[in-house]
């Protein structure tokens, strides 16, 4: 089959479709595409100034068609660190769509919940400092860290498409 995909720039963003061999994926402009097979996903990655909390940032992912990120597995976890390495940052961190619930942590939110696999956390994480009650991920070192929800960073999306 053949794959079409956006390049990505030096920033992170998508230039131009690129014809590619292997299973059909399809990333819209703007969307990173990384992994391979079943383990393919497309990536947005909120631009400099655009700063939620992670409720905004989940429904601003939905309107894009796409989820607030979640590590799917360790593969996914590296790659995600990849992508920190080229894009430029305005915050500390980006939102995952990790929160607690019920005092469980999870990801995803209704309908859409995903078996929560413990993340990579950072050193002494989670520590529930000033009520971090959602997961966001440090800009360096791509180390997971609970944050309280209303505070506002980039975020990233994820889609099959």
């Amino acid at each position: 089959m053949v794959m079409f995909f956006s390049e990505t720039s030096a920033c992170g963003r998508q230039n131009a479709n690129v014809s590619h061999n292997s299973t059909h994926v399809t990333c819209r402009q703007g969307w990173i595409s990384k992994g391979s097979g079943k383990l393919k996903y497309c990536y947005y990655i909120s631009a400099v100034g655009d700063v939620k909390s992670q409720t905004k940032a989940t429904a601003a992912c939905t309107q894009k068609n796409g989820m607030l990120f979640f590590p799917s597995d360790s593969y996914e976890s590296r790659e995600f660190k990849n992508m920190f390495k080229s894009n430029q940052i305005s915050t500390p961190f980006y939102w995952t769509s990790g929160h607690k619930d019920n005092y469980q942590w999870t990801w995803g939110v209704d309908p859409f919940k995903y078996p929560f696999q413990a993340p990579n956390w950072a050193e002494g994480q989670p520590d529930g400092a000033l009520k971090g009650e959602c997961i966001a991920v440090q800009t360096q070192g791509a180390m997971m860290d609970d944050q309280p929800c209303g505070n506002k960073y980039n975020y990233i999306c994820k889609s099959r498409t």
